[in-house]
Formats: C-alpha cells, structure tokens, sequence
C-alpha cells in the first residue's frame, strides 16, 4: 500500500500531495551494550604445551583484549616439548606469573653453581655480563662438571638431562624473568561482585596470614599432614594427610595449580586448575569476573630429553 505525505508548501500558501513511494518500517533502536568489565584470564600449568596454550587464548577464548590480564600460576617449563617458547610468549606478551616449583628448582641450580665456584650471587651477574647469549651454555657446562663430581650426591634431580638442556638455551633475559616472578599474586577486586582472589602456584598453609606463608609451601605444597605440618615436594605422599585447599577457610578465594593427580579442584574458598596437560589432561582457564572455566585437550607427553 503507498503511503502519502503531506507536504507544506510555505512560500505558496498551498496544500500539495506527493507520493514518496513506499516507506519500510524502521527497525526499533537497540541500546549499546554495557561495557564488559575487564578479564583476568587465569591458566593452569603449561609445562612446555606451548600450541595448547596458543589454542586456549585463541580459539577457546578469543585473543586476549588489550584490557585483558593473563596471569599463569607457574610450571610454564619443564616436562613439555617447548618450554622457553611458552617462558618467551609469557615474557614478550606481558603476562603476569606465580614462580612454580620447577622455576624454582632452576634457580636453585643456578644458586648451587654459584655458589660452588664462589661467584657474585646470581642478578648482579645476570645484569652484568657482557655477552648475555652466552650465560646458558656457560651454566649448563658448570652442571655438567657439578654433576661429574663428588658434590652431585644429594643433587641427583637437578642434573637431569632436560635440566642442562634448558638452561643452555636460556639467555640472561630469560634467567632474569624468572628471577623476578614472585610466589603470590593477590588480585584486587578481579572475583565476582569485586571480591579479591589470590593466586599461587602449589598452595597454602592454613590459619597462617598471607603474608606469613614460607616459599617452599607456596611452590610445593599439595597436602596436610594430620600433624598440621605441609607435606613438601620431598618425600611427598599422596595417601598421607588431606588436601591443603579443603582446609582454606579464605576469605580471600585461592586459585592454583601443581596439583595433576587431583585434576580440577572446586573447593569452597579455593580452585586447582591443574588439569594435567602434559600427561595427557587438559589445560584449563578460569576467566573473571565471570568465573568460567575453559579447557583445551592435550595428547601425552614425554619428558624433554
């Protein structure tokens, strides 16, 4: 059906008719979107499962916005095919970290070899040397010549083969990012409703402050002894003792990782996002403040050789 319009012809006086051809209906307005609050994109342990890792931020999550953080709660290294490539997309793309227990045990060997040959302690040099390049052939070499000797007793798991090949390919930048990672990160406001979470690789001691917590719980604790004691990385028994996150009472919710065997954990003030990626698990995300999780699959994998 046409319509008319009546248009006024004011310089004449007059009432003229006109046909304007048929007029469609407008669709009615829609009202822009919210803003979206900014994400924290919080992933568990890569462990070297660098496509993984690329599948999970891209696909599964869409690329990373600009106002997005993406935090990792450590063991970006060790155990995976590429180890240094996931330390570097971390280091390049300006991603935060929790040190994990296997960052940590590369600076202990790094500590041990200065120590052994009486060096300056290990950032001066780092930051001093004068061909960086050549810091990780230098230290690899001091491993093999610390793991030939009399003093190796007592260091056994850290002269793995993969050990001395990760830290030959390491550069002084590389050796500095992970100096720098520190044991917790507590994320203002990042939660639902503008709740704080705090973020660490293997765990708490509870009824102990945050900021009373001892390194070696924060990067190797998984349970708790019926003594109340942690149960350390050294002569860890999974049968003994409950699992340190049943007994974190908060307030502040705790997300972590280390913990493979026990997969995805959802405890009351805590969440273990250890899916085991490299054994063959998923690597999982927990996104806030929306707290959703997101996972990719990961075929099996050995230990570098």
């Amino acid at each position: 059906m046409t319509r008319w319009l009546l248009i006024m012809a004011v310089c004449s006086g007059s009432i003229t008719c006109v046909s304007s051809g048929p007029v469609r209906a407008r669709a009615p307005s829609r009202a822009p979107s919210p803003p979206q609050p900014p994400r924290t994109i919080i992933v568990g342990d890569v462990h070297g499962c660098i496509d993984e890792l690329r599948q999970l931020l891209g696909n599964a999550l869409g690329p990373p916005l600009p106002t997005d953080r993406v935090v990792l709660v450590g063991d970006l290294i060790d155990k995976g095919p590429w180890p240094l490539e996931v330390l570097r997309l971390a280091k390049h793309s300006g991603y935060d970290a929790v040190v994990g227990n296997h960052e940590d045990a590369v600076l202990k060997v790094i500590q041990r070899l200065h120590r052994m040959e009486r060096e300056p302690k290990m950032v001066p040099l780092l930051e001093n040397d004068l061909d960086p390049a050549r810091i990780g052939p230098r230290l690899s070499h001091r491993l093999r010549r610390l793991c030939a000797s009399n003093d190796a007793r007592g260091h056994l798991r850290i002269c793995r083969d993969e050990v001395r090949a990760l830290l030959h390919s390491m550069t002084a930048s590389d050796l500095n990012w992970i100096t720098r990672l520190p044991t917790m990160l507590r994320l203002a406001g990042a939660g639902p409703d503008g709740a704080d979470v705090t973020v660490v690789h293997a765990g708490l001691a509870p009824n102990v402050p945050l900021n009373a917590q001892r390194r070696e719980v924060l990067v190797s604790v998984r349970n708790i002894l019926a003594n109340g004691k942690a149960a350390l990385e050294k002569g860890y028994d999974p049968s003994l003792g409950s699992p340190w996150a049943s007994m974190w009472h908060g307030p502040e919710h705790v997300v972590f990782g280390h913990d493979a065997r026990r997969r995805l954990q959802r405890w009351p003030h805590a969440t273990g996002l250890d899916t085991g990626c490299v054994y063959g698990g998923n690597l999982t995300a927990l996104v806030l403040p929306a707290w959703e999780l997101h996972t990719v699959a990961c075929p099996t994998y050995e230990a570098v050789s």
